[in-house]
């Protein structure tokens, strides 16, 4: 199971900060996300939270407290957010 967290955590991560930090999208998005940075935000709080899904790391996070569990699940929520934010629709250009 931990590698497949772990390669979709890299598969939303890489692509969530090219889009955040360049407002580059994958080729196959370029026409219909209208926000890219914030669509990069979504990304990449989706894939934080994938990457903590596994059981060594969410082992440690749960260890530190209830806080930090609240704040994982608060990442994928404003990741989720931020997503349906984006504006997904197609762009004529």
């Amino acid at each position: 199971m931990a590698p497949l967290l772990i390669m979709v955590g890299i598969a939303t991560v890489v692509p969530g900060v090219a889009a955040l930090v360049f407002g580059w999208l994958p080729s196959w998005l370029s026409g219909h996300v209208e926000h890219p940075r914030i669509w990069g935000v979504g990304m990449l709080g989706f894939g934080l939270f994938v990457v903590t899904q596994i059981s060594s790391l969410r082992a440690h996070v749960e260890d530190l407290g209830w806080a930090a569990v609240a704040l994982r699940y608060g990442v994928l929520v404003v990741g989720l957010v931020a997503l349906v934010l984006s504006g997904t629709r197609l762009i004529r250009r």
